[in-house]
């Protein structure tokens, strides 16, 4: 496995390879996952809180409640992303229960301000580390921070180290999900469509509740229930790599459509498609 890197401001794991800066200081090769991370570096290592390795970034897991406020030297912890703040540079504060909270960023604050509780209780941890490396099975030269998905074929990114714990498969449970409640509202417009085959079905629904009937079921299931497999057809255009998403979204979004104009402009069809879909719509 490759040489990696923990950027001494986020914590998360980088590869030379990857890494979007390089600094050598004190001796020792340093990289970042940005350009802020770098430069937040730079200002920090000559704090006196600065440690001699140079490692000055700290993460929430390594630091209790108290210490994530301040330390000893006065310089103070952003409690939403973590990165230490001095009072003179610090972007904005905010007042919560009697003590002043400094931060990096507005955003930090804003997000602190909405929730403060989320980011001082106890922190439980992420299912989804976001220091983990992430890479494609059929694509090794993928690498990335976090899960997604392969921006060449699609699948889903695994974790490039086998983890011991048990623990279930994100995308798993949404297409779990996503698959049960599909299934529930396709069986009515599956048993619709089978029983226009029967003789007189329509003595007791006329074609026109039924298609409507129909429309309102399936597009839920088309938009809701395939929406993963659009974002990745869609991605697959963007980064010019056509694989199977872009023909199940090619696919799909052509019958959808054609549903569609079916059902709200069927005059634009030629008389005699419209005889045969007189069932339909």
């Amino acid at each position: 496995m490759e040489n990696t890197y923990v950027d001494p401001i986020c914590g998360m794991t980088v590869s030379p390879e990857t890494a979007a800066r390089h600094l050598e200081h004190n001796g020792e090769h340093h990289y970042f996952c940005s350009t802020g991370c770098l430069e937040r570096y730079k200002t920090q290592a000559a704090t006196p809180t600065a440690s001699a390795s140079g490692f000055v970034g700290i993460g929430r897991d390594a630091l209790t409640l108290d210490e994530m406020r301040t330390d000893s030297e006065g310089t103070h912890l952003d409690p939403v992303c973590t990165m230490l703040v001095k009072p003179s540079t610090a972007a904005a504060t905010h007042q919560h229960n009697g003590d002043t909270y400094y931060f990096c960023a507005v955003g930090c604050r804003d997000k602190f301000a909405a929730a403060p509780d989320k980011y001082l209780g106890p922190q439980e941890p992420s299912d989804q580390p976001l220091d983990v490396e992430y890479t494609c099975p059929m694509h090794p030269e993928i690498v990335q921070i976090g899960p997604g998905s392969c921006p060449i074929c699609g699948m889903a990114l695994e974790p490039k180290e086998i983890s011991l714990d048990d623990k279930p498969d994100p995308e798993f449970v949404d297409m779990k999900r996503r698959f049960w409640i599909s299934a529930i509202l396709t069986l009515p417009v599956f048993a619709l469509a089978m029983a226009e085959m029967l003789p007189n079905f329509h003595n007791f629904i006329s074609p026109q509740v039924s298609i409507w009937i129909q429309f309102i079921l399936a597009t839920p299931v088309v938009l809701w229930g395939g929406k993963p497999f659009f974002e990745r057809g869609i991605g697959s255009v963007r980064n010019l790599s056509p694989n199977m998403f872009t023909l199940i979204g090619i696919g799909t979004g052509a019958a959808l459509l054609y549903s569609f104009a079916a059902l709200f402009v069927p005059q634009i069809f030629p008389a005699a498609m419209r005889d045969a879909h007189t069932g339909l719509i």
